[in-house]
């Protein structure tokens, strides 16, 4: 290997070492996007995946989404190899990756059977991937494994989380030590790596939404994105180190934890296109979105569909679901949420702020209201004769809709697995993407929940959980 390569390779990963945020999730980003380039570059590609591996071993679940990123890095490789003559750089990052990838695929087995151990599985795995390919040790001081505090949690069967205690503002919201979840025969445990925050978060923490008579305290939080960690024993769907995502029950413990239980037939496959973070920020919204336009408002093809809130979290999904569908979308919105709304499919964009959708008269077949008040008051109006009015911010009144001759609608949104499937699918072929506008940690929530309670965000919020 010359001495230049091996510089480089250093370099790279004390840089994937720094990066802001989760290592493992950028060099997805590298593996996926980037153009395999130069021999050098896919060194450096390496690296980065070494040093997330190595520099973030947050648990089990790591080792089998590090398995999944080596996986993909295997196949950039071998795309380069067949575009390019061999080199020396060429052949080792081969030898490296195929080492790594039987490494990990070695330690998995005993790591989910000793959790607490699997830090060093990972830096086991990596160094000895290292070898195999002649790329020198990397400095300890890259190395940062968990602390001990976090492998005795893992042992006692303790997590993060927050929860409530109470009903009130975001200062109920409590970050402590909670027992880690056992799954029912018919669920799967997830370690959560990124949870969603959603408007219904603050309507259950206020204690205006119900959603369970179970006694408190209560993990609020239904959106997330993490790895399958075990499974009840009558779960046939899902196997350890699977990548999912879902909108788990509203009448169970939520997503603001580090681990989750969910039944299985609530969750899907997690887009391969996206990082945890986005994928995290789609199922409420989507299911919501899909549920108000087509099963309720029964939106077809050549149809028109008005979306209030057109930048915000259902309004973003749900313009290019109506866009993929083929209606004409119209949108509301102000500020930089206008150009937003153009950018994701909106036909035509009114500025609320400034004009009056009701001047064009009776012109929707169906209208989803995401605002309430005198939004949804107004909405009737621009329904056309046999068209739709749903909302998700208020209660329609269904004597008014019949005077008009249309339909009125609002409901509570069930799980759905098999409906993710399809919306992945959805984004894996490019047709939507998840609008995700703020990262924060989950020792932020309070943040979070300030910033939802505003009215005024764009696309959607995410927590990394540690």
């Amino acid at each position: 290997m010359l001495d230049s390569e091996q510089d480089r390779l250093r370099r790279a990963a004390q840089a994937g070492g720094a990066a802001e945020g989760n290592a493992l999730q950028y060099s997805a980003q590298v593996a996926r996007h980037a153009d395999p380039g130069t021999v050098v570059e896919q060194f450096e590609r390496t690296a980065y995946v070494a040093s997330g591996l190595s520099t973030r071993p947050d648990g089990l679940g790591d080792i089998y989404w590090s398995l999944w990123l080596v996986q993909r890095l295997r196949a950039r490789l071998g795309e380069t190899r067949r575009r390019r003559a061999a080199s020396e750089a060429l052949v080792a990052s081969e030898a490296f990756v195929e080492g790594l990838h039987a490494a990990l695929s070695a330690v998995a087995h005993d790591a989910m059977n000793q959790p607490a151990n699997a830090a060093a599985c990972l830096e086991q795995a990596v160094e000895a991937a290292l070898t195999a390919a002649s790329v020198p040790t990397r400095p300890s001081t890259t190395v940062n494994t968990p602390k001990e505090e976090e492998q005795r949690a893992m042992s006692d069967r303790e997590m993060k989380a927050v929860r409530i205690h109470g009903f009130g503002d975001e200062s109920k919201l409590a970050v402590e030590t909670a027992p880690i979840p056992d799954p029912g025969p018919g669920d799967v445990l997830v370690r959560v790596h990124a949870a969603a925050v959603n408007p219904v978060d603050s309507l259950v923490r206020q204690g205006v939404f119900a959603v369970s008579d179970r006694p408190l305290p209560w993990i609020p939080g239904w959106d997330f994105a993490g790895t399958v960690v075990a499974t009840g024993s009558a779960t046939t769907a899902w196997s350890v180190g699977d990548v999912v995502y879902g909108r788990p029950s509203l009448a169970r413990d939520g997503s603001y934890a580090q681990y989750l239980a969910v039944e299985e037939g609530e969750i899907a496959a997690a887009p391969r296109t996206l990082s945890l973070q986005s994928a995290a920020a789609v199922p409420l919204v989507t299911l919501t979105a899909w549920k108000a336009l087509f099963d309720l408002g029964g939106l077809k093809s050549g149809g028109t569909v008005l979306v209030h809130a057109g930048a915000g979290g259902v309004g973003t999904m749900a313009i290019q679901l109506a866009h993929h569908r083929g209606a004409k979308v119209v949108a509301t919105a102000s500020g930089d949420g206008i150009e937003l709304a153009r950018s994701l499919g909106a036909d035509e964009v009114v500025d609320h702020r400034n004009e009056d959708f009701t001047a064009r008269g009776r012109f929707a077949d169906v209208v989803l209201d995401a605002v309430g008040g005198d939004t949804l008051e107004r909405s009737y109006g621009v329904v056309v004769p046999g068209g739709a009015l749903v909302t998700i911010a208020g209660t329609p009144d269904e004597a008014k809709a019949a005077e008009l001759g249309i339909t009125a609608h609002t409901f509570v949104l069930d799980s759905n697995g098999p409906r993710l499937a399809e919306i992945a699918a959805l984004i894996d072929a490019g047709a939507l993407r998840p609008v995700l506008t703020r990262v924060l940690d989950l020792d932020e929530v309070a943040q979070a929940h300030r910033l939802i309670d505003s009215g005024r965000t764009r696309g959607k919020i995410v927590l990394r959980v540690p």
